[in-house]
């Protein structure tokens, strides 16, 4: 799937950030889409790729972090952006499932 200047791109990584998540929210800035990074720290690598950025915490009293906070934020989002455009939003979501039917995504 090719990314466009008509698209939104939401980059999610924690702690200290995977590599492959902030070059590919590099990339689609680079293209032209509005790059948004969910994260929980303003040291993240995301903070300097992204057009915006949210900080969501997922400290916990666990031995485990809790993404419960990122999870609602996320779920937001997608509502929010599926109301803007809802033609655009399921075109998207139906070559997403054709991908994750193939398989094809962790190649």
């Amino acid at each position: 799937m090719s990314v466009t200047k008509r698209d939104v791109v939401i980059a999610i990584t924690f702690l200290r950030g995977l590599r492959e998540t902030v070059e590919a929210a590099k990339d689609a800035r680079g293209a032209g889409a509005y790059t948004v990074g969910l994260t929980d720290s303003i040291l993240s690598p995301l903070i300097a790729v992204c057009d915006e950025h949210i900080l969501t915490p997922i400290a916990s009293q666990s031995f485990a972090g809790s993404y419960i906070a990122s999870l609602a934020v996320i779920h937001s989002i997608v509502i929010a952006l599926t109301k803007c455009d809802p033609a655009h939003s399921l075109e998207a979501l139906e070559k997403i499932s054709k991908e994750r039917e193939s398989g094809n995504q962790f190649r």
